[in-house]
């Protein structure tokens, strides 16, 4: 998935899919779906973003720390998360060991999506045949 957002024309796209685009139609006022060849929806394109969120800022900020907090509620706070210990690592400056801890928290999550990808493609290839 691929989000994009050209401010020059105001457009916001959400790519799901990298594939060829069959048909385009307008599922509600500013918003576009592109469809597949498949028929299934390859990317949702929203025409004057900016007219639709008053605050960008915010939505970007709530994102941002919904990410930190939701780990740390879901440990109880008992249980050290690797989000919780990189903050704690930048905050306490050493940003090498924050930096490594970052990594390997990004390498272990597009791990999981990679496996989780192919283990729901192989089952959507199954239930086809």
């Amino acid at each position: 998935m691929k989000i994009t957002y050209d401010p020059d024309i105001d457009s916001l796209t959400i790519t799901l899919r990298a594939v060829p685009i069959r048909e385009s139609g307008e599922i509600s006022p500013s918003v576009i779906a592109d469809y597949g060849f498949d028929g299934e929806v390859i990317a949702l394109e929203v025409l004057q973003a900016s007219r639709l969120v008053d605050n960008t800022e915010a939505i970007v900020f709530v994102l941002a720390i919904s990410a930190l907090v939701t780990p740390i509620l879901l440990g109880g706070g008992r249980v050290l998360v690797l989000s919780k210990l990189i903050v704690e690592n930048i905050a306490s400056p050493n940003w090498p060991l924050a930096a490594v801890q970052a990594f390997v928290l990004l390498a272990m999550a597009l791990t999981i999506l990679i496996v989780f990808t192919r283990l729901n493609r192989a089952t959507y290839a199954a239930k086809e045949t």
